[in-house]
């Protein structure tokens, strides 16, 4: 068995041999050779289809030979089997070459992280704009086409409409370390007490620059602790958002402007636009205040210090 595999094996390469050798007569007997030796190896293991080394050596065998003798010595397939089995051998090749031969390059992984985060942080840019600013940075030949399907894998594709208005999140991104937010909240004590929270919020940092309790605030009241905002704090912002509230006077926001902060006053039941400290209120309400008694105004101020150190 092993000398039929081993015939069969090398039995390409001796038939091309002697197709540049022989006659006609020599390679009917080559056909018929090597359909014996299929034979055999059929009957020793019992197999009823051919390998691909089988049919390879039977197409090689029979190339050259006429038609009409070919029907002549075949016994065990068909010249159209033939015909067939030469194309699938086509086909295999020059599907082996395309492996080898490997079409466009792959982009880079460290372009194709920067392409990201260049979409991510420019969401104005289209694809031409991303592509020539790679180009800027070194990566030479890179198109819209290469940008567009990065995009389009990662689930970042533009929009047809690229010029958009600036949304409200965006203007407070771009300005987020220039801007401070200030508003009002109320608590109820045990004793059904309502004192009023002041807080001052900057931005930028998420942090609570500023804060103060009162029972009964006014706009005086308001006035004062904007002067006590700045003795506490080494530079106020450049701007302060604020809500229509009647406790924000007219002698508040001249205090501000003095300093040189320009206070935004923001439209009529709009908390979203003042969205940051809003999160501030509720994240200070379900992380503390939520969860205890407040007994009085002395009380609050404790848990309140507490809270922000």
């Amino acid at each position: 068995m092993f000398w039929h595999a081993l015939s069969l094996f090398l039995s390409p390469l001796y038939v091309f041999i002697a197709r540049l050798t022989c006659d006609d007569r020599d390679r009917l007997i080559l056909v018929l050779r090597q359909q014996v030796l299929i034979l055999q190896r059929q009957q020793a293991g019992r197999r009823q289809t051919l390998t691909r080394t089988e049919r390879l050596a039977l197409v090689l065998a029979c190339a050259g030979v006429a038609r009409q003798r070919l029907l002549d010595v075949l016994m065990i397939v068909r010249p159209e089997t033939l015909v067939r089995w030469h194309r699938q051998i086509v086909r295999r090749h020059w599907r082996l070459l395309s492996r080898r031969q490997r079409g466009r390059p792959q982009v880079d992984p460290e372009a194709e992280r920067l392409v990201l985060r260049l979409a991510q942080e420019n969401p104005r840019w289209g694809y031409t704009k991303i592509a020539g600013e790679m180009r800027k940075l070194g990566f030479r030949r890179f198109g819209r086409t290469t940008v567009r399907r990065i995009l389009s894998q990662n689930g970042l594709a533009r929009s047809p409409c690229r010029r958009r208005e600036l949304s409200w999140a965006e203007f407070l991104g771009h300005y987020e370390r220039f801007i401070w937010a200030c508003d009002f909240f109320t608590v109820t004590t045990a004793t059904l007490r309502t004192p009023y929270v002041l807080l001052v919020l900057e931005i930028g940092t998420r942090r609570i620059r500023f804060w103060n309790v009162s029972e009964s605030p006014d706009g005086a009241w308001v006035v004062q602790q904007f002067r006590n905002l700045s003795v506490v704090s080494e530079q106020l912002p450049e701007y302060l958002l604020r809500d229509r509230d009647d406790k924000f006077s007219v002698r508040a926001d001249a205090l501000l402007q003095a300093a040189d902060t320009q206070v935004i006053r923001l439209p009529v039941r709009s908390p979203d636009l003042n969205g940051h400290i809003e999160r501030c209120i509720r994240t200070l309400r379900e992380e503390c205040l939520d969860r205890i008694i407040i007994l009085n105004e002395g009380h609050l101020r404790w848990v309140l210090a507490e809270f922000v150190r």
